[in-house]
């Protein structure tokens, strides 16, 4: 026999949608943090300005493309949700028409 998966969409759904809420937070706090790190731009000259800002950016990209991949996974979530739920309508349906 094949192996089962049992799927609570309403509890996928409700996973999607905190994914969504705390990806909106994780944003606002690290434009906050480039905001920060723009005022301490301007503040210091020389070899280690350089360096940190390099490593900022690569650090930015890191964080970019994992915050886009996070996205992913939300909307990959909610696109299953509404595929099981029209799976299950449209299994509810032939069953209605059955006739016994």
């Amino acid at each position: 026999m094949g192996n089962i998966i049992e799927v609570n969409i309403g509890l996928l759904e409700q996973d999607a949608g905190i994914i969504e809420e705390r990806l909106r937070k994780i944003k606002g706090d690290v434009n906050k943090l480039y905001e920060i790190m723009d005022q301490l731009n301007g503040m210091w000259e020389g070899m280690s300005k350089l360096i940190f800002l390099n490593k900022l950016e690569q650090d930015k990209d890191c964080i970019e493309e994992l915050l886009g991949e996070a996205e992913k996974v939300a909307l990959h979530m909610k696109e299953a949700v509404e595929i099981y739920r029209n799976c299950e309508s449209a299994v509810s349906l032939e069953i209605d028409e059955i006739c016994v």
